[in-house]
C-alpha cells in the first residue's frame, strides 16, 4: 500500500524523477542542480517513495493539487521525496497534506517547488491526526523573476513535529508570503526552522508565525532572514507569537537578521504570553463561559494567518 498519492488535472505530469527526465530532459537538469541545495534526512530501511509534479508553461490550473501523505498502520519508518516544477507564467493550488498516520511511525518528507519566471503558487501545509508520530520535513522553495509564492501552515495532533522551511528569493521581483500556526496539547512538541534568504534586489517577503500551546506542550522556533549584498530594496519582514494557556507549557522564540545592504526594509519581532484580561472580561460580560470566551479569542488569534476552523 502506498503512503504518497496525488490528483491533479490531466494536463498536470504526474510521475518519476526517470518518467520526467525522459518526457523533459532539459527541465530535469535545472532541479539537479537545485537539489544540490536540497537539505534532506533519510533512515535506513525506511518505505522510500518518490514523486514529480510538473505544471506546463502558462497553464492556470483551475482545482487543487492535492498530494496525500498517509502512512500505513503496518509501516513503522516512511521517507517520500516530492519534486514539484511550475514553469513560466504557471499558477497552481497545491494542498500537502500528511494525515492518518497510525502508531508510533517516524515521517521523513523532502518537498521541493521551483517556481520558475511569473508563475504563481498558493501552497497549503496541513498536518493532522499524526498522534503519536514523529514528523521531520524539509520545504525548500526556489523563485524566480517576477514569481510569488502564498503558503499557508497548519500543525497539530502531531507528538513531534520538525519542519524545515527555506525560501530562495534568487531573482528580482520575487515574492514570498507565509502565514501559518501550531496547536499543541499534552506532551505534544514542535521544532520549526525558516531560512528566508533574499539574493536578488527587489524582492520581498513575509512570514507570520503563530502558535498556542496546552498542558505540557513545547515549541521552539528559529527564523533567519538572510538578505546579501546584491539585494537592495528588500522588504522582509518574520513575526512570531505563542499564546502559553497551562501553567506547563514552554516556548522559544529565536527571530535573526543578517543583512548587508543599506537600503532595505527589514522587520521581525516575537512575542509569548497569555489571554489578555480585559478582553476576556469583556466576552464575559456578553455572557460567554470562560471556554467560550477561549476559543473565541484562539478563533480570532489563529484567523490572522489564515487559519480557520484550526480549534
Amino acid at each position: 500500500m502506498r503512503s504518497l498519492s496525488c490528483s491533479a488535472q490531466e494536463e498536470i505530469f504526474i510521475g518519476s524523477f526517470a518518467d520526467f527526465s525522459q518526457q523533459f530532459p532539459e527541465k530535469s537538469k535545472e532541479c539537479v542542480t537545485q537539489q544540490n541545495n536540497l537539505v534532506a534526512q533519510y533512515v535506513e530501511d525506511s518505505t522510500m517513495e518518490s514523486l514529480v509534479l510538473y505544471v506546463p508553461k502558462n497553464f492556470h490550473a483551475t482545482t487543487p493539487l492535492i498530494v496525500h501523505n498517509k502512512i500505513p498502520a503496518h509501516v513503522a519508518n516512511v521517507t517520500n521525496k516530492i519534486l514539484i516544477f511550475v514553469d513560466d507564467g504557471a499558477s497552481v493550488e497545491i494542498q500537502e497534506l500528511t494525515q492518518a498516520v497510525h502508531g508510533s511511525a517516524i515521517v521523513y518528507k523532502s518537498i521541493q517547488c521551483i517556481i520558475k519566471d511569473n508563475a504563481q503558487v498558493k501552497f497549503i501545509i496541513e498536518q493532522s491526526k499524526a498522534f503519536s508520530a514523529q514528523v521531520f520535513t524539509n520545504y525548500n522553495f526556489y523563485l524566480y523573476t517576477y514569481s510569488t509564492l502564498f503558503c499557508t501552515a497548519g500543525f497539530r495532533e502531531s507528538a513531534y513535529t520538525k519542519a524545515f522551511l527555506a525560501v530562495l528569493l534568487q531573482e528580482k521581483h520575487t515574492n514570498a508570503t507565509f502565514k501559518g500556526g501550531y496547536l499543541l496539547r499534552e506532551n505534544e512538541q514542535i521544532e520549526i526552522t525558516s531560512h528566508l534568504q533574499h539574493v536578488a534586489a527587489l524582492g520581498t517577503s513575509s512570514l507570520h508565525l503563530h502558535g498556542a500551546l496546552f498542558d505540557s506542550a513545547k515549541a521552539k522556533y528559529n527564523g533567519t532572514i538572510e538578505v546579501a549584498q546584491t539585494a537592495h530594496s528588500t522588504n522582509t519582514e518574520q513575526y512570531n507569537k505563542n499564546m502559553l494557556l497551562s501553567s506547563g507549557t514552554q516556548a522559544v522564540s529565536v527571530p535573526n537578521l543578517e543583512v548587508l545592504p543599506k537600503q532595505v526594509q527589514c522587520r521581525h519581532g516575537s512575542a509569548i504570553g497569555r489571554f489578555d484580561k480585559q478582553m476576556l472580561f469583556y466576552i464575559y460580560s456578553r455572557g460567554l463561559s470562560s471556554t467560550q470566551a477561549e476559543k473565541l479569542l484562539l478563533s480570532a488569534f489563529f484567523k490572522q494567518v489564515n487559519l480557520r476552523d484550526f480549534i
